[in-house]
């Protein structure tokens, strides 16, 4: 449907040339050689079938024909299935998103990661057992959980591309020592600080990082491990938008953990995690509470050292960058030596007296900054600290906003994650 509105409204665009046919000679597009009806999209073929069958008849009939239930992995390729059902007058359709109850986690049934999601509000909605399939809207072009046996048309995407490899392991490090390698792609923060959620967030993003988000119930596992210490909750980045919940890191919402019932607060748009039992619930974003960051590692070259943590469990392992200084070597040509790129020149009186005393003040200016880093930084759980509990504070401002230390007012948009500020 069409709307006249101000120019100055923002909006996605589309942009629309005549075809060059020098480049289809160059750069032919991949041909869909199911059906003549099929449509092809950045190496892939799309059937949008009008018979409405349950989500479980929809994908033996993709299979029957070579491909699955079609899997959404960018903006890009959502528009283009809209448009596809807008063309084919229909009113929704099935997708092969489906929520697996053993894992608590949505899987494409062609195999493929989560990199993507587009839920409506108040999705996804798996409070009801039986709602476990998904459906994209042309109202809207939203998603939506439904009953698997309920009826519907449906897309088939056939793709003849390879499904992508498994990240390779990350070899970097973490930022810090008051980061937590648990193992994998990331590092985490542990706060024992509580914090409404926007000032937690901005704590997280001062550290380059994202409130956490998750993704398997083993992320939730060792998340648990890591803050057996912490009581009651932690906030989580998971927060309602104005098109249902969605990540502040905008990583695909394809797991899921609420309590039972949850959530079903009005006025409840952030996300709290139980450090009992790893559950979520939806929480008034103006309560204080810890809070948990996540970055990815740091890909860097640099060494690391392997040190074992103590203080709270002697089952993790924490790995800490290794900061010492390590001289350039070159080989000498003269005697196929390493040899290091300093002067060997003997040093007179004056030199040595003139180190001297650059050491000195060097020394002074890194004891007074390194101190004054320590006192400014924000604790980790247990580093240098005892550990303790802060009855929880509240805000009557439901408001997404916090006031930086200078006194200016600055405001989160949790769509993209910029700040704003303003005096």
């Amino acid at each position: 449907m069409w709307n006249d509105v101000e120019c100055k409204t923002l909006n996605g665009y589309v942009c629309q040339r005549p075809v060059d046919a020098g480049i289809l000679t160059h750069t032919a597009l991949p041909v869909c050689d199911i059906n003549a009806d099929d449509v092809s999209y950045d190496g892939a073929c799309y059937k949008v079938v009008s018979d409405a069958v349950t989500w479980e008849e929809a994908e033996k009939t993709c299979v029957s024909h070579g491909g699955h239930l079609a899997s959404v992995h960018h903006r890009s390729e959502d528009a283009m299935m809209w448009v596809l059902m807008q063309e084919t007058n229909l009113t929704e359709a099935w997708l092969g998103f489906s929520y697996m109850q053993d894992g608590h986690v949505f899987r494409w049934t062609d195999g493929y990661p989560s990199f993507y999601s587009h839920w409506g509000d108040g999705e996804p909605n798996v409070s009801l057992s039986e709602h476990k399939c998904t459906r994209v809207s042309t109202l809207d072009g939203l998603w939506s959980t439904h009953n698997c046996s309920d009826t519907s048309p449906f897309i088939c995407k056939y793709n003849k591309g390879q499904l992508p490899t498994p990240d390779p392991p990350v070899t970097g490090h973490c930022p810090d020592n008051r980061w937590l390698d648990l193992g994998g792609r990331y590092c985490y923060f542990v706060s024992v600080e509580q914090k409404p959620w926007a000032d937690a967030n901005w704590n997280c993003l001062q550290e380059h990082s994202n409130l956490v988000s998750v993704h398997s119930e083993g992320e939730v596992q060792l998340l648990l491990m890591a803050m057996h210490h912490v009581r009651n909750s932690v906030w989580l980045g998971l927060v309602q938008k104005k098109d249902g919940f969605g990540w502040s890191d905008h990583t695909a919402v394809d797991f899921l953990n609420w309590n039972t019932g949850e959530p079903n607060g009005e006025d409840e748009h952030c996300t709290e995690m139980f450090t009992s039992t790893g559950g979520w619930n939806d929480a008034s974003c103006s309560l204080a509470k810890n809070f948990i960051c996540k970055t990815l590692k740091d890909a860097a070259s640099s060494s690391t050292v392997s040190l074992t943590s103590v203080s709270h469990n002697n089952n993790l392992t924490t790995p800490f960058q290794d900061v010492s200084t390590v001289l350039p070597l070159t080989a000498d040509s003269n005697t196929n030596r390493l040899s290091s790129k300093w002067s060997s020149s003997p040093l007179t009186g004056g030199s040595i007296f003139g180190i001297t005393l650059a050491v000195v003040l060097v020394a002074a200016i890194f004891g007074y900054t390194a101190y004054t880093y320590l006192k400014k930084k924000p604790k980790l759980a247990g580093y240098g600290s005892t550990l303790h509990f802060q009855n929880a504070l509240y805000s009557t401002r439901e408001n997404i906003s916090i006031t930086e230390p200078l006194g200016a007012e600055a405001t989160i948009d949790i769509e993209d994650g910029s700040v704003r500020t303003h005096e």
